[in-house]
């Protein structure tokens, strides 16, 4: 299979939903004097936004970076709020972050997995409490 095109985007021209809001689209010129038209179903317009934004956040951090310096390549999403709730057939947790991005998060995970978050995010409060200044885990 050959690899797709790519396009350099030189300027976003035009952006729309569709008459029902199912799907959005997106007009650009492209290199060369023409233009390409993205399509996205709605429901795929989340992925989208969080795609781009991480890319040009790591890409962000790459310009900034000094050579032959470690970056971290992960661009972790800042919370400004979250709210909670149980899944529609009540077998899963549901957990909606509003963050700095403007970007909602949403998770939805197992009770075990829900269990564990709550034992690790106590844990992590703890050290904060004694001033230890916490890593990943």
């Amino acid at each position: 299979m050959a690899d797709p095109p790519i396009y350099l985007i030189t300027r976003v021209t035009h952006w729309a939903s569709s008459d029902t809001g199912d799907a959005i689209q997106i007009v650009a010129n492209v290199e060369g004097d023409s233009q390409i038209v993205l399509r996205s179903e709605f429901k795929d317009v989340s992925r989208l936004t969080q795609a781009i934004l991480q890319a040009a956040m790591i890409a962000e951090q790459k310009q900034r970076s000094i050579p032959n310096q470690d970056i971290q390549l992960m661009s972790p999403w800042m919370a400004e709020s979250m709210e909670s709730g149980l899944s529609a057939d009540g077998k899963y947790v549901c957990l909606l972050y509003r963050t700095t991005e403007d970007v909602p998060v949403e998770l939805t995970i197992s009770p075990e997995l829900a269990r564990e978050t709550i034992a690790r995010l106590s844990s992590e409060l703890d050290r904060l409490g004694r001033g230890e200044h916490p890593k990943l885990s």
